[in-house]
């Protein structure tokens, strides 16, 4: 649980710096990896709303990358049945 912590802490560090440094790339793939993170802690709902503002926003950017990861955590999330 330690390790899920320290990328809890990581994780919020880098997203403020993509959000200050306007690096709405690097935002998405952040938000993919909170989305994963909040997952492993078994926090469905924050994986889910982090994962769909990822994919949103990849949408907009027409990151492709950004939109194929953000679904598979939220694929991953609906199969778990734990929305």
């Amino acid at each position: 649980m330690q390790d899920v912590e320290t990328a809890q802490t990581d994780l919020t560090e880098a997203l403020d710096y993509a959000l200050s440094g306007g690096y709405r790339l690097d935002e998405a793939d952040i938000r993919v990896s909170l989305a994963w993170m909040y997952y492993s802690r078994g926090e469905a709902k924050r994986a889910k709303e982090e994962a769909e503002r990822a994919r949103l926003m990849s949408e907009e950017m027409e990151y492709h990358w950004g939109q194929v990861d953000a679904m598979e955590v939220l694929d991953k999330v609906e199969l778990s049945g734990c929305q």
